[in-house]
């Protein structure tokens, strides 16, 4: 009967390294698949954030430059700066409504609301 525990032993001890292994590496490949998300995350709200003061821009830039046309000529056709601003004010509410989506609730609405002043 001696010869027995050892191999028991040995079997059992075997299968608690495997099990206790198997937990640390569910760990940290599941720490790496957050990190990796996270990062990705960050990646895409910071890609988001950069196309909304650009579009923010271009449509102040727009409207700068359709305000400057009235003034300069009152008379003239408004027709296409008109249509030219409301394709901007679309494209920076698209890239606003980007913003929005991958934000925290409180962080994007802080950082939408410093790009409008």
């Amino acid at each position: 009967m001696q010869p027995i525990w050892p191999s028991i032993v040995a079997v059992a001890g075997t299968l608690l390294g495997s099990f206790v292994t198997y937990l640390f590496q569910r760990q940290t490949a599941q720490r790496t698949n957050s990190e990796v998300r996270s990062e990705s995350r960050r990646k895409e709200f910071a890609d988001a954030v950069a196309a909304f003061a650009s579009q923010a821009t271009t449509l102040r830039d727009a409207e700068f430059g359709r305000a400057k046309k009235r003034i300069d000529n009152p008379r003239a056709p408004r027709k296409e700066e008109a249509l030219e601003t409301y394709r901007q004010r679309t494209a920076a509410w698209s890239a606003y409504y980007t913003v929005q989506l991958y934000a925290d609730p409180e962080e994007g609405k802080t950082l939408v609301d410093e790009a409008e002043k």
